[in-house]
């Protein structure tokens, strides 16, 4: 009895066991999952050759699979190769887990355990330790694309062919330029064994980032021992061991040509120029197009597709590196209308595939029977990169509180460009680049004392001043730009604190690319300078001021000068009594200021104005002509209440004009004892506090936030003005057509 309750627990434990790894393998969240080798050797039965789906260089894939029937691959790497530490494999395997993408082969989980072994040893058995690094993976039962480019099932329609391209190009993208992480993914090994197909025939990249897992000299031992893989090389990295993302694009220019002609059928001896190898290529297409198309249109639409990837696939195999597009512009030529891309240089197309495999083989005894020399990584950050970020203009004196300037008293100037030869640069006017984001931040004076031509992300973000601890950010304002056509402008941004509290005692500007691009763009920075305290901030002028601002912060008017002097003694002593006697008697003002010059006065005005205003209303009620005038708060008329129907100032016809120039006199002239209980709601004017009591010269109070009518009013008939209560005796003609004053009124 004991027993069979023992063996029961062991099946529940078994079952419970099975049920999480299939929760885990389920499971669509990128966390990653550490899953023991038991479970994979239960569901691979223990690795067994029925399971084996393929093999390469860097080891073995079985079929795992789930109670369920769900399936999963598991990829068992070649033992001897894994000779990195347990923890910086479950690292590498955590990263690869956070890539993403519909054309890319999901990682789901991971093994890293060690096992026991009997071996012999010196004619004696002993147990070694055995490290087993296992990697899951999404199950694809189309298989490779290899499989499907064979002479045995190379039927595959062109609108596939067609998808399974654009699909490779998207993935590749994906690990260049879109990763989160912002250092592209080099793939080292592309070709049409490595991309596996679903069962819609969407085609995903797989072995990627295995050089991150077994190092770079390893991987280039183990691609350069396998035979198929040298055809899909580029010269470069199987020469001198170069590694750019350029290596990835030839490799693609190949699959590209093998999708598109089947099996390598073009002639070995003849050197083809581009035009007459298309031309070849599109006549075997319009072939096979004309048994399954019943249209001309429809022919003719995927002959243009053949011929444009065609191109794309003779530009990605150019022997210069330099001259092979990128992963977007290759999308961006896929995605076209245009029609297709002219090709003016002739290259030899002499079965480029097998051409290729020739000459590696070639190399291959020599280079495998010399030491290997360590690959050089292009996208290391001691080689001056391409593109820059930069400043186009120096800085006037910087001081706290104060907008950044350029030295000619415009804004500040940002651009990225291009490195040419014999020192050339270049603004970067087109493409992507033209376009990205960029974020200007404050860094240590000291940083590249040695002006060095380049240097790390990580050392440039080392160098940021964020401020002292319990103070303002150091550096505010609008810092993040959007580049337009390679350039954008720095209006506004200001040091809140001087640069005293550093080592140095200066700061330096630095400019960095918000989301890190696929291609290496470095930093740019100023010259250093000090941050000086703004101590004559009291004699700053604001731009825009704002209504409380005192007088004398407009342009044109001193702080200790005649003409603040002048408007003091007429009780003028803000921005906003300024703008209300502007708008009361604009010749009153005037003659304030003692022969002022014309220029000077309209620039105090235009400065004025610059203010923003609230939406206060003033309300001014006539009731010989049951009219009321809305004011804004610098008493500027806004609008007309005639009885219950409300007029923006702009819709009034003339004959109302007359009517109310003449009623605006008399306003002003009662104005300043008027509250503002009305607020601006929608462009009509509400009720928003109610009058006190006893207040003159104010209209019948209305319900609270209750909206005028707005619509048409009576007009001016003679002796009578019509409104919408009826006609009302008013006076004549002639005292609304005035503007003499209020000794018109009666």
């Amino acid at each position: 009895m004991p027993h069979k309750r023992l063996n029961n627990m062991d099946d529940e434990s078994n079952s419970s066991r099975r049920n999480k790894l299939k929760g885990i393998l389920q499971d669509q969240s990128p966390e990653p999952h550490n899953l023991s080798l038991k479970d994979l050797k239960e569901i691979t039965n223990d690795f067994s050759d029925e399971r084996l789906l393929g093999q390469g260089g860097f080891g073995k894939v079985y079929k795992g699979v789930l109670r369920n029937g769900d399936m999963i691959a598991v990829k068992k790497l070649t033992w001897t190769l894994t000779g990195i530490q347990d923890k910086q494999y479950e690292n590498e395997a955590r990263h690869l887990m956070r890539l993403r993408h519909p054309n890319i082969v999901q990682l789901v989980g991971y093994c890293s355990e060690t096992e026991k072994e009997l071996v012999q040893h010196n004619g004696k058995y002993v147990y070694a330790e055995k490290p087993e690094r296992l990697l899951c993976l999404e199950y694809l039962p189309k298989g490779s694309l290899r499989m499907h480019l064979s002479d045995a099932s190379s039927g595959l329609d062109w609108d596939t062919r067609y998808k399974i391209i654009k699909g490779i190009c998207y993935g590749l993208h994906y690990l260049h330029e879109e990763w989160q992480a912002g250092t592209p993914i080099i793939h080292r090994d592309l070709k049409p064994a490595n991309i596996l197909l679903d069962d819609n025939m969407v085609p995903k990249i797989a072995d990627f980032g295995l050089a991150r897992l077994f190092g770079e000299l390893q991987t280039r031992t183990i691609t350069k021992n396998h035979w198929g893989t040298l055809g899909y090389m580029s010269p470069e990295y199987l020469n001198r061991g170069i590694i750019t993302k350029e290596l990835d694009i030839f490799s693609l220019g190949v699959i590209i040509i093998e999708i598109i002609t089947g099996d390598k059928h073009y002639p070995d001896n003849v050197e083809t120029s581009s035009q007459e190898f298309i031309e070849l290529v599109l006549t075997n297409w319009k072939n096979k197009l004309e048994e399954v198309h019943g249209t001309c249109t429809s022919r003719e639409f995927d002959c243009q597709q053949i011929r444009k990837c065609i191109d794309i696939g003779l530009l990605c195999v150019k022997l210069d590196r330099a001259l092979r597009p990128t992963t977007r512009q290759i999308i961006e030529m896929l995605c076209s209308t245009r029609g297709r891309m002219r090709i003016v240089k002739k290259v030899k197309i002499i079965r480029i595939i097998k051409k290729v495999s020739e000459e590696a083989e070639k190399e291959r005894f020599r280079q495998l029977s010399a030491p290997a020399a360590p690959p050089r990584l292009l996208v290391d950050w001691n080689q001056r990169p391409r593109y820059h970020l930069v400043f186009l203009n120096g800085l006037k004196p910087v001081y706290t509180m104060t907008r950044l300037e350029a030295d000619d008293g415009t804004a500040i100037k940002v651009a990225i460009i291009e490195r040419l030869e014999n020192n050339r640069t270049n603004i970067v006017r087109f493409g992507p680049l033209s376009s990205v984001r960029v974020e200007v931040v404050a860094l240590h004076g000291n940083f590249n004392a040695k002006s060095e031509e380049c240097w790390s992300p990580e050392e440039f973000n080392k160098h940021i001043v964020f401020g002292r601890e319990k103070r303002a950010q150091l550096l505010t304002g609008n810092l993040t730009l959007k580049l337009n056509g390679g350039e954008a402008l720095l209006e506004n941004a200001i040091f809140t604190d001087n640069s005293s509290f550093t080592s140095t005692m200066t700061f330096r500007l630095g400019l960095r690319l918000v989301q890190p691009s696929g291609e290496r763009v470095l930093e740019g920075v100023t010259k250093p300078f000090r941050v000086k305290e703004r101590r004559v901030e009291g004699f700053e002028k604001h731009y825009p001021p704002v209504l409380d601002d005192e007088v004398w912060r407009l342009k044109g008017i001193g702080k200790t000068g005649a003409y603040h002097q002048a408007l003091s003694d007429n009780g003028i002593d803000s921005v906003k009594k300024f703008l209300q006697a502007y708008m009361k008697d604009e010749q009153k003002l005037v003659k304030i200021f003692n022969k002022m010059p014309q220029s000077t006065w309209k620039s105090i005005i235009e400065h004025a104005m610059t203010c923003k205003f609230g939406d206060s209303l003033y309300l001014y009620e006539a009731k010989e002509s049951d009219a009321g005038l809305y004011f804004d708060e610098i008493y500027q008329l806004v609008g007309v209440k005639f009885g219950d129907c409300y007029k923006p100032i702009h819709q009034l016809d003339q004959i109302d004009k007359n009517l109310v120039d003449f009623l605006k006199l008399m306003a002003y002239q009662n104005i300043d004892g008027i509250q503002s209980n009305y607020k601006m709601v929608n462009n009509y004017p509400v009720l928003h506090t109610f009058p006190a009591q006893g207040t003159s010269l104010m209209s019948p109070v209305l319900p609270n936030q209750q909206i005028l009518n707005y619509g048409q009013h009576g007009s001016y008939l003679g002796e009578t003005f019509s409104t919408s209560q009826g006609f009302r005796s008013n006076h004549s003609r002639e005292n609304f057509s005035t503007s003499q004053g209020s000794s018109n009124v009666s």
